[in-house]
């Protein structure tokens, strides 16, 4: 939420009267570098969430179609999860302000590297996201018939 505000107020410095400027990112690397650790953090919640629901689906022990497409469902995601994690850590590693200002003796090799880093996690992200969607879905029917054979 940007709010236009008034000019400070007399005897006081434009950072004290809670003014919002924006600008320029002072520290691009440090931005980016906690940029990826929050995602690594969602992937780790996310890595336990299937894995508790690995457990769950193995401890059911229904044979059936819906059992066999949830179990490889939750085994694919935490695979590409795993996979996700790693290209974060290699992006991490990435210093960007080196890479990517315009003093000609960079090491191109670098920038292209970060670019490419991020560009397959945000692929698997998206594949993972279509997966636990597929899993949201396809687990309600099979915790429906763990429930009917229960019953």
């Amino acid at each position: 939420d940007v709010r236009k505000r008034g000019p400070p107020a007399p005897g006081t410095k434009p950072e004290d009267s809670g003014s919002t400027t924006r600008g320029p990112i002072k520290n691009l690397n440090t931005y980016s570098q906690r940029e990826t650790l929050s995602h690594g953090y969602l992937n780790a919640s996310l890595l336990s969430a299937n894995a508790s629901q690995l457990q769950i689906v193995i401890q059911s022990g229904l044979p059936g179609p819906m059992y066999y497409v949830q179990l490889c469902l939750l085994l694919a995601s935490i695979v590409l999860q795993v996979v996700h994690g790693i290209l974060l850590l290699r992006k991490y590693q990435i210093n960007i302000e080196t890479a990517n200002d315009d003093d000609p003796s960079d090491d191109k090799q670098d920038s292209n590297r970060a670019h490419k880093f991020n560009n397959w996690a945000s692929v698997v992200s998206l594949v993972i996201m279509a997966i636990n969607i597929l899993i949201s879905t396809f687990g309600a029917s099979l915790f429906t018939a763990s429930k009917a054979k229960a019953a």
